[in-house]
């Protein structure tokens, strides 16, 4: 059961990320405004890239440290 939640969390974190890159015009300016607010430092969301090793490490990372913010851009 527990699999199953952490797998459904991981796809919903790359569709974001994969909204976040291709929606330049829409997403991803309410993004960087998100973030500026936070006092976060303003940048994109990793992408799981299943070529690069440690690329899904990178994008968790940045998941939990930018946990707030992806909690309001997804309300």
């Amino acid at each position: 059961q527990t699999h199953l939640y952490i797998n459904n969390a991981f796809v919903q974190l790359c569709k974001l990320a994969y909204e976040l890159i291709h929606l330049k015009t829409l997403l991803l300016p309410v993004w960087h405004d998100i973030l500026w607010d936070q006092h976060m430092l303003v940048m994109n969301m990793p992408c799981d890239v299943s070529t690069c090793w440690n690329s899904t490490y990178n994008m968790l990372q940045y998941a939990f440290i930018h946990q707030d913010a992806i909690n309001i851009v997804t309300q």
